[in-house]
């Protein structure tokens, strides 16, 4: 996830059974961990899995509105740990 550089929306519904919404929230911090610009928006719905595809609206309104953000900044690249130069050559 650290090589990813977009900004990052993350949209959990509380039914899903395929993408279960504990699965999705434990995504965001992960993505801010590694310097990630990312946001979360968790979804009650009774359409599970499908409410992307049911709820057409309330996904727009939400997408566009991640959209009309300023970009994030750049990340900020973090230089390798001291002393693990013997990784880089092979060992």
């Amino acid at each position: 996830m650290g090589r990813v550089r977009a900004h990052h929306l993350i949209v959990g519904v509380t039914t899903d059974l395929l993408f279960p919404i504990h699965q999705q929230e434990e995504i965001a911090p992960i993505l801010r961990e590694a310097g990630r610009d990312c946001r979360f928006v968790r979804i009650d719905s009774v359409h599970c899995h499908g409410a992307f595809l049911i709820e057409t609206d309330r996904f727009s309104r939400i997408i566009q509105g991640v959209l009309d953000e300023p970009p994030p900044p750049p990340p900020v690249r973090r230089p390798p740990p001291a002393g693990d130069d013997h990784l880089a050559l092979g060992g």
